[in-house]
């Protein structure tokens, strides 16, 4: 039997376990990722919607911007968005000027097959000018 042969066995991701291990360390990073991806999908649509939001301040008062600001986290069932404090909304406005300020603070916990959770923390601060 030729030398090449006899040793393939010893290089390595020839083996069986490393097969196997690598099979379950692929498995395990899958299944975080099902289980992380989503929410930080919605995080960052919520993000986004509230960018418009902002940006389209200039019509609508502070009590309106916070409201389509919470519609918009009930509609991506972020409810943690939704408890007291989360959502802070300025609205400033000069004679030729403004400005919307934005700041999003929460904390998402995310299960993870029996270990502790995973807490993604948001602490997010946005502002847009407003022309008038």
């Amino acid at each position: 039997m030729p030398k090449e042969f006899i040793n393939s066995h010893l290089q390595r991701g020839e083996s069986k376990i490393g097969c196997i291990v690598g099979i379950m360390i692929s498995s395990i990073l899958l299944a975080l990722g099902l289980r992380v991806y989503p929410i930080y999908h919605s995080n960052s649509r919520f993000f986004e919607a509230v960018e418009d939001i902002a940006s389209r301040a200039r019509n609508m008062d502070q009590e309106t911007i916070q409201t389509e600001i919470i519609k918009k986290a009930k509609e991506l069932k972020i409810s943690e968005a939704l408890e007291p404090g989360a959502i802070n909304v300025w609205r400033v406005i000069t004679q030729e000027n403004g400005m919307c300020t934005v700041r999003i603070k929460y904390a998402r916990k995310v299960k993870l097959f029996g270990l502790p959770a995973l807490v993604m923390t948001t602490n997010r601060e946005i502002a847009k000018s407003i022309v008038i």
